[in-house]
């Protein structure tokens, strides 16, 4: 089994247990193959993660807050119609009191959002201690990191 994997060039499950029924029958050959295939370190290595494999988990929040500003949650809404240049809406909501901020967003990148986020805190005085997003990819980046961190 291994070596009929390493001869169709590791290729995927269904094209595996298709061939190899062709030419043999083996008792719980799908379960045999799924394991071969999933635990073969050449497929793992070279082969591209599913985009449920590469997402990381989302954290649990725990929302035992004492204090206004403590906790932001911050999200993208969008892409809207273009109009005056805007097409995305950044949303950050303090969960103690619930109060909804929307800044507009010509661009979504890194710093056009750290730009939004600092001018939500300069305006508003708080600046909290953790802030939950969704995880998109423009939050990961390096520059909001660098945020989270000073």
């Amino acid at each position: 089994m291994c070596r009929f994997h390493d001869q169709l060039n590791h290729a995927g499950m269904q094209k595996c247990v298709r061939e190899f029924r062709k030419r043999f029958y083996f008792h719980n050959i799908y379960e045999k193959m799924k394991f071969h295939i999933t635990n073969c370190a050449t497929c793992i290595q070279t082969k591209p993660l599913s985009k449920e494999e590469s997402r990381t988990p989302l954290e649990s929040v725990s929302l035992d807050i004492e204090q206004p500003g403590e906790i932001m949650m911050i999200d993208l809404v969008g892409p809207f119609p273009t109009s005056g240049g805007y097409s995305q809406i950044l949303t950050a909501m303090y969960v103690f009191s619930r109060y909804l901020f929307t800044v507009p967003l010509v661009r979504v990148d890194a710093p056009s959002i750290i730009k939004a986020l600092l001018h939500i805190f300069t305006t508003h005085a708080y600046i909290p201690n953790k802030i939950i997003s969704d995880k998109g990819s423009v939050f990961v980046r390096i520059y909001f990191t660098n945020l989270q961190n000073n």
